[in-house]
């Protein structure tokens, strides 16, 4: 029956006779009758499955009533995420380290230019925080370009760099791979 469907659906090709065979016997057994997978290949070329569609044969001594009933009982299994680490890993190898906004554990950091600016950075972050937007708040006095190397280094998406001038002027300096250009002045609620 099993057969006969899939085929009339044009999801198998018409089994050869060994084929049936073996076929007929993995009934039996707690094998899957049909599985389908989906698989990516990663950098080196391997083939991994990440998710899995099953169908088994039921098991009659845990519903004799039903199969009197209804016929054969059949259990559709399907997993989305096969192996979570593995999705993961896969995930971190193809966009290098350098996540997608939404899947980086560090969405933005807010880096102080100079002391006087701390407490605006501070601001920003809380602000951002609020949003649930997962910012840090880089308020170490070391230079600029060690700051923004670092949080470049660790594939943060935006920075967001804010001095003296963007204090008085209420604004902010964003700096991402998902600009337009290499950094933008923008005000708060537009980065929002």
């Amino acid at each position: 029956l099993l057969e006969k469907i899939l085929e009339e659906g044009g999801l198998l090709f018409p089994f050869e006779e060994e084929k049936k065979t073996k076929k007929r016997e993995s009934l039996k057994s707690s094998a899957p009758l049909v599985e389908f997978e989906l698989r990516v290949t990663d950098a080196l070329e391997r083939q991994w499955p990440v998710s899995s569609l099953s169908l088994f044969r039921g098991q009659e001594e845990k519903a004799p009533l039903e199969k009197e009933t209804f016929g054969e009982n059949f259990v559709v299994s399907r997993q989305s995420l096969v192996s979570l680490d593995r999705v993961i890993g896969l995930l971190l190898e193809k966009y290098e380290g350098k996540l997608p906004f939404w899947m980086a554990p560090e969405q933005v950091r807010v880096i102080a230019i100079g002391e006087a600016s701390m407490g605006y950075a501070s601001e920003i972050a809380d602000r951002l925080k609020s949003e649930n937007i997962r910012a840090c708040c880089d308020l170490r006095l070391l230079p600029l370009g060690v700051k923004t190397y670092e949080a470049e280094k660790e594939g943060v998406p935006f920075l967001i760099l804010v001095g003296e001038q963007e204090k008085k002027a209420q604004t902010i300096k964003v700096r991402g791979d998902f600009l337009f250009s290499k950094e933008e002045v923008l005000d708060v609620e537009c980065f929002l």
